[in-house]
């Protein structure tokens, strides 16, 4: 929603140390809070099955 001018972009810094969830959070609290919230039962489920997840094309080895 970016593109549309509803949301501005993260910044670079918070990208590259992976905290473009916190500052979403803090961007738009009401939007994204809840859904991180619910989304945070899936966390324990992702990490014990984490090696059988795809590679985001950008991390695999080349």
């Amino acid at each position: 929603s970016f593109l549309s001018g509803d949301q501005v972009r993260i910044p670079v810094w918070a990208d590259r140390l992976y905290l473009g969830w916190l500052f979403r959070c803090f961007s738009a609290p009401g939007r994204y809070v809840p859904r991180y919230w619910e989304a945070r039962k899936l966390l324990p489920l992702i990490v014990r099955h984490r090696r059988e997840l795809p590679l985001p094309p950008s991390r695999k080895a080349a």
